[in-house]
């Protein structure tokens, strides 16, 4: 009986660590618009999708847009242009090594909602499932790309959003930046609070860039979205 009882036990255990909830829908993300060779001339699109209707607000460092609603099983977009509001003058990260303090896009809902961010303008496009915020993980690998073309504009990325305030990143990147501020290899933290954005980018493909949230002796180590890719992508033939 005892043996049974701790067979049991052992599956009850094994069922409520699989019943975790990973799925892309949510009420709460964080998103970044990265660097794009247009710079602000590019606008981001956020497709917002449900199974019920919801009501969906952008905001960027405290400026909200108008709340909109997404209707039921169909997709609603969302435009982030230099004319909206929130802009994507406030949301736009231009550096090329450092923070966007509270650039980070935060999207929230009345309901469950799958979200998928666009930055586009002509033939150069990019898009990104974003996850939310409550299934976030604390350690990434870069996947990037080497842009298309040379010199300025061109440049391989990746960004960094904080969900939280007092957040320390350790960060490994596989090429220097493009000042040659950080060596390729060579870890270096970065403190970033709740809306605030990190962007490295680089001449050079930076896949395999490490990057993981870290604890110190009084705060643990939060959750943070990344996002990696090129400023200057082609659709097409």
């Amino acid at each position: 009986m005892k043996k049974w009882l701790l067979v049991l036990l052992i599956l009850c255990v094994s069922f409520t660590s699989f019943s975790q909830d990973f799925s892309n829908k949510g009420k709460d993300f964080w998103v970044a618009y990265t660097g794009h060779i247009d710079g602000t001339t590019s606008r981001m699109a956020l497709y917002i999708t449900s199974d019920q209707d919801a009501i969906v607000t952008v905001e960027v460092n405290g400026v909200a847009s108008t709340p909109v609603t997404a209707y039921a099983n169909k997709v609603t977009t969302i435009q982030i242009t230099s004319s909206t509001t929130p802009s994507n003058l406030l949301a736009y990260n231009a550096q090329s090594e450092g923070i966007g303090t509270k650039k980070g896009i935060h999207i929230t809902s009345t309901h469950n909602v799958a979200v998928y961010a666009h930055i586009l303008n002509a033939a150069r496009s990019g898009s990104t499932l974003v996850i939310p915020t409550a299934v976030l993980g604390r350690e990434y690998y870069a996947a990037s790309y080497q842009s298309v073309g040379s010199g300025a504009g061109n440049y391989s990325e990746f960004a960094i959003v904080a969900t939280e305030d007092s957040t320390t990143v350790d960060i490994v990147p596989t090429q220097p930046d493009l000042s040659n501020k950080r060596a390729a290899n060579v870890s270096f933290q970065v403190k970033l609070n709740k809306g605030d954005v990190y962007q490295y980018q680089s001449s050079n493909d930076l896949t395999g860039s490490y990057i993981k949230s870290v604890a110190s002796s009084t705060v643990p180590c939060k959750p943070i979205a990344v996002f990696s890719g090129s400023t200057r992508t082609f659709m097409g033939c």
